[in-house]
C-alpha cells in the first residue's frame, strides 16, 4: 500500500513539474492552482498519518513530532501557495 501511494505521489509531483516547465505567463495561475489541489490532498494524507500515528492508531518507527512537522511543512507551503494564487 505504501508503495502504491509513494508511485502516486511521484506520479503527480512529476506531472505538475512538466506543467510548470511548458507554462507561460497566461497558465503559470493554472499550474499554481492545480499544485494547491494537490498539497491539500497531501496534507490530508498527513495528518490523517499524524492524527493516526499520535493516537496510537498507526504503528510507525517515526515519533509523533516527526509527523507533525511534516504536517507543518504541508501548511507553509500551502500558505506560501494561497498567497500567489489571490495575488493578480
Amino acid at each position: 500500500m505504501t508503495r502504491i501511494l509513494r508511485l502516486w505521489f511521484i506520479a503527480d509531483i512529476a506531472k505538475l513539474m512538466e506543467m510548470a516547465k511548458t507554462s507561460t505567463g497566461e497558465t503559470i495561475h493554472s499550474v499554481t492552482a492545480d499544485t494547491l489541489q494537490e498539497t491539500q490532498k497531501y496534507r490530508d494524507f498527513k495528518d490523517a498519518g499524524a492524527s493516526g500515528i499520535g493516537e496510537c492508531k498507526i504503528s510507525s518507527i517515526i515519533l509523533p513530532l516527526m509527523a507533525d512537522h511534516v504536517l507543518r511543512e504541508a501548511n507553509y507551503f500551502i500558505r506560501l501557495l494561497s498567497s500567489h494564487t489571490t495575488s493578480p
